[in-house]
C-alpha cells in the first residue's frame, strides 16, 4: 500500500505547491480498481504528483494504465549492497554441518510464504528432479501463512528427505551463507489477483552471490533476471517447466557458472545503492528546480 505520508504530502502540495514524488512497488497500484472511492483517490494521488518511482518496467506499465503521463514516469530499480553478502567461507562450512549438506547440491529459495511465490510449484517439480539427481536438497528460507500447506505437500510427495524448511535466516551473515551454500536460486513467482512480484530483490541477493536464477516470468522479475544471461525465465504455473530448467543448469554446471558471474557483473556496475542514490538525488534536485521555476525563484 502507498505510505500514508504521502496523503500528508498531497494536501502539502495543494495549499503550498510542494512537489512530491511517489514511489510505487507494483501491486499497490495494480487494477482492478475494486474499491471506488479509494481508488479514486489513489489515481488523484498519482496524477498529481511530479514524478513517480516504478520500481520495475511492469510497475511503470500499470502507471502509465492508471492515466500517468509517461514524462511523470521514472524507472528506478532496486539495488543490493554486495559487500553485505560476501562469503564467509566458515558460516558456510557451519551450514553443511548443521543440515548434512556435504556432497549434497543446494537449491534454494528466499520469500514471504504465500502461494504467489511458487514454492509449490518447484515441490511439485522435485520428485522430476530427484529421479535423475538423488543428491539435491530444496532449502526454503522464510516464514508465512502458506507453511503449513508446504508441509502437507512436502508429505504428500514423500520428499521429507529433501526440503529444509528453514524459517526466517535474518538479514547479513546469516543469510549470505545460504545464498553461497546453494548452487542455483529459485523463486517461481506467479500472480495472484492484482498481487504480482513487483521486481525480486532476492534475485539481485542471489546475483550478488554469483548464483544463477529460475525466476517466474511474471510481473517485474524481467528487470530482475535477464533471460539467457543471468539467470532462465519460466512459466511459474507449470512445473514441468520449472524443472526443465532446474534440470539445465544441474546438468551444465558451466553454463550455471557463465550465468552467475554475469548477474554479479551486473550487480556490481548497475544494480548498487550508490549507482541508485545518484539517480533519486538527479530526480530531486530536478524537481525543486521545476519548483523553484514556478513561482518565480528562477
Amino acid at each position: 500500500m502507498l505510505c500514508p505520508m504521502v496523503w500528508s504530502l498531497a494536501r502539502l502540495r495543494r495549499r503550498f505547491g510542494i512537489p512530491y514524488i511517489v514511489a510505487t512497488y507494483s501491486e499497490d497500484i495494480a487494477p482492478p480498481w475494486s474499491d471506488g472511492l479509494k481508488n479514486q483517490r489513489v489515481l488523484g494521488l498519482l496524477r498529481n504528483a511530479d514524478r513517480a518511482i516504478a520500481n520495475s518496467s511492469h510497475t511503470r506499465g500499470l502507471l502509465l494504465d492508471a492515466g500517468m503521463k509517461r514524462e511523470k514516469v521514472v524507472e528506478i530499480h532496486h539495488a543490493v549492497d554486495p559487500e553485505e553478502f560476501a562469503e564467509d567461507a566458515g558460516a558456510v562450512r557451519e551450514l553443511h554441518s548443521r543440515y548434512g549438506l556435504a556432497g549434497k547440491r543446494l537449491l534454494l529459495t528466499v520469500c514471504r510464504l504465500e502461494a504467489r511465490k511458487g514454492v509449490d510449484t518447484v515441490l511439485r517439480a522435485l520428485p522430476r528432479i530427484l529421479d535423475e539427481f538423488p543428491d539435491v536438497v530444496y532449502a526454503i528460507v522464510g516464514s508465512g501463512e502458506d507453511e503449513d500447506r508446504l508441509r502437507a505437500m512436502i508429505r504428500e510427495y514423500a520428499i521429507g528427505d529433501h526440503v529444509i524448511l528453514v524459517g526466517r535466516a535474518g538479514p547479513g551473515p546469516a543469510l549470505a551463507a545460504w545464498y553461497h551454500a546453494c548452487e542455483l536460486f529459485v523463486m517461481a513467482s506467479r500472480p495472484a489477483g492484482p498481487s504480482v512480484e513487483g521486481f525480486g530483490v532476492v534475485f539481485l541477493e542471489a546475483a550478488a552471490c554469483r548464483k544463477p536464477a529460475v525466476a517466474g516470468r511474471a510481473g517485474g522479475t524481467g528487470d530482475a533476471v535477464v533471460n539467457g544471461k543471468t539467470g532462465l525465465r519460466v512459466d511459474p504455473t507449470n512445473s514441468d517447466a520449472v524443472a526443465d530448467a532446474i534440470l539445465r543448469l544441474l546438468r551444465d554446471r558451466e553454463l550455471g557458472r557463465k550465468l552467475g558471474e554475469a548477474g554479479r557483473r551486473r550487480v556490481m556496475e548497475e544494480f548498487n545503492w550508490k549507482r541508485r542514490a545518484g539517480q533519486l538525488r538527479e530526480l530531486l534536485i530536478d524537481a525543486a528546480a521545476r519548483a523553484a521555476q514556478a513561482h518565480g525563484g528562477g
